[in-house]
């Protein structure tokens, strides 16, 4: 699991939210420092199919279609470059060319990322893919703990198509999750494609600092969630102890 500072952008999504409350800022001003979160790995419930996967997950988290380094700076310029399968994630075709793949016989895609550790997120970002109808659009995230217990659920939806843009989704802090599952429930049709469900890259976002519930404890002096202290003579750290 690696990470960097993160300040959000602006962006154009939705989301409603199963069972927490929205920030409610559209365009997530005045926000506090953020790192990304990059997986240690990730599995498609597609991948053997049939249809297996005609470019494999292992794509979404190693920054290959990306143009640039994530950083604070460059984060809301970064785009993705052509989706192919040295730099995306699609799925197999389950029915004819150009047909709805979620009318087609088969249970939705789902993708499983590992954080080798337990981590507090606050975010999802992911890039888009380059053929509008085959995009994902519409998701379900499943945030579990190290021993698999369902801490949260969450839905998302991107209002249109991002292609080699991407789409940040920011919600309150779920801590300890050490696994992320993002069910697709819906693509672009009927844009161009909708024949597949695809996307070009997948990072999550945590709060920089340590988040405390003192009333936790009842002794006033808080009781650790997640992040690190602030040390102001470096940049923050996710995890203490861990770089």
């Amino acid at each position: 699991m690696t990470h960097s500072n993160y300040l959000l952008p602006a962006v154009l999504c939705s989301a409603s939210f199963l069972s927490i409350q929205a920030n409610g800022a559209d365009d997530f001003s005045g926000l506090d420092p953020f790192l990304v979160i990059t997986p240690q790995s990730v599995s498609s419930s597609t991948e053997v199919g049939p249809p297996a996967d005609l470019f494999p997950a292992t794509n979404l988290i190693d920054s290959s279609g990306l143009s640039e380094e994530l950083t604070p700076s460059s984060i809301e310029d970064v785009t993705h470059a052509t989706s192919s399968v040295t730099n995306a994630w699609v799925t197999g075709q389950r029915g004819a060319a150009n047909t709805d793949y979620f009318q087609e016989a088969g249970g939705p895609p789902v993708l499983t990322f590992d954080l080798a550790g337990p981590s507090v997120l606050n975010g999802f970002v992911c890039w888009g893919y380059s053929i509008e109808g085959n995009e994902a659009r519409s998701f379900s995230l499943a945030f579990r703990s190290a021993d698999n217990a369902l801490l949260e659920t969450l839905t998302f939806s991107s209002d249109e198509p991002i292609d080699s843009a991407n789409c940040l989704f920011s919600f309150a802090p779920i801590a300890g999750v050490s696994k992320v599952e993002i069910t697709t429930t819906d693509n672009h049709f009927p844009a161009a494609g909708g024949d597949r469900v695809g996307l070009g890259e997948v990072r999550f976002l945590a709060p920089a600092f340590l988040y405390v519930d003192s009333s936790a404890t009842g002794a006033g002096n808080g009781s650790f969630l997640g992040g690190c202290l602030p040390d102001l003579t470096r940049r923050p750290r996710l995890g203490c102890g861990r770089d």
